[in-house]
């Protein structure tokens, strides 16, 4: 696969179990906001959200953010959950993320990285060396930088399908969600 192409892809996150990173020796994700877990719309996290959360941390899986956008909003959303972040992080440059793991004393084989867009969050989990996983986006922005953005994904991407056939319908599902052909 090309290097970026996602290890992994979801229809939502709420598709991902803890037994998902637990088979896979996975115990810390650090985890894109916008598009990923909520709309840029949404200030704080859902209550269902809330609870995938519960649900992962039971189980051992703990989460950092690590955001491109601004301290306030990646604040204002953690502000219930507590969990350690970086805003700003410049993503796809995986500097502060490669700080994170250390500052939690996290090795590459235990972290994954989570989101929605293959040229910040699954290219920077390759530069890394971790895990990507990705999601389609929920509410995808339509302005030029974005489109042009999810075209240059398609690539990506389309290694990823050649490698799965088996995943035609989510396939479908990701070309409802973007607006890209795969094939």
């Amino acid at each position: 696969m090309a290097f970026g192409t996602p290890n992994y892809l979801f229809e939502s996150i709420y598709d991902i179990t803890p037994d998902f990173f637990i088979k896979r020796g996975v115990c810390f994700v650090m985890c894109d906001i916008d598009n990923t877990l909520v709309t840029y719309d949404d200030i704080i996290p859902p209550a269902s959200l809330v609870n995938w959360f519960d649900n992962m941390k039971k189980n051992g899986v703990n989460f950092a953010f690590v955001s491109n956008n601004e301290k306030s909003r990646v604040e204002t959303f953690n502000r219930d959950l507590g969990y350690p972040f970086i805003a700003k992080a410049k993503k796809p440059l995986p500097f502060s993320m490669k700080r994170l793991l250390k500052e939690n004393g996290i090795k590459k084989n235990q972290a994954a990285v989570l989101g929605d867009q293959v040229l910040t969050d699954s290219m920077a989990a390759a530069s890394l060396g971790v895990m990507s996983i990705n999601v389609p986006p929920i509410k995808d922005r339509t302005g030029a930088f974005f489109k042009f953005k999810r075209r240059v994904e398609r690539l990506f991407m389309r290694s990823y399908w050649r490698k799965h056939p088996e995943s035609q319908e989510l396939c479908r599902i990701w070309h409802e969600k973007t607006g890209n052909r795969y094939k």
